[in-house]
């Protein structure tokens, strides 16, 4: 009796180490699956953003760059408890990075090297799309801050050798 007791309890240890690791097991899959959801849904945005930037720049007669400071452009597309996960905007980066239509280089801007990201395919699929959207609303950081209209510097900084 007492072995039959002592194999009831060792096999009930078993099946809860077995239910708990199922369970962490499909936290993690779970966490994968949203992550890997929400970096496909920023690179999207950084996708439009940097396309409808480039159409805008083309249309406003030289008065607005064509590229978009990534860090902005992070700053304004994460929430606050996302930016606290470096791998999130990491992978988006990743994205941008093997996508031939994003050209990414470091700029002078404001005295400061930052990394720009520059849209360099003309007559898009979403072109007549993006229009349409530019139309209807604009682009904002914080609600003062026009990412899709950076206005450009009277004197030309001078492009800064990479430093990756």
């Amino acid at each position: 009796m007492h072995v039959m007791l002592s194999m009831s309890r060792h096999f009930n240890i078993a099946k809860i180490k077995q239910l708990v690791g199922c369970s962490i097991l499909f936290w993690n899959v779970r966490r994968k699956l949203r992550v890997s959801r929400r970096v496909e849904e920023l690179y999207s945005k950084v996708c439009e953003i940097l396309e409808e930037n480039a159409l805008t720049s083309k249309s406003v007669n030289g008065e607005c760059e064509p590229w978009v400071v990534a860090s902005r452009l992070r700053d304004h597309l994460l929430l606050p408890r996302e930016r606290k996960d470096p791998l999130l905007w990491k992978k988006v980066e990743e994205l941008v990075q093997e996508d031939s239509r994003v050209d990414r280089y470091p700029k002078l801007v404001k005295g400061e090297s930052k990394v720009v990201w520059e849209w360099q395919v003309e007559g898009s699929l979403s072109a007549s799309k993006l229009l349409t959207k530019r139309d209807v609303s604009k682009t904002k950081v914080n609600g003062n801050i026009d990412l899709s209209c950076q206005p450009r510097p009277t004197m030309k900084a001078e492009l800064m050798e990479p430093h990756f």
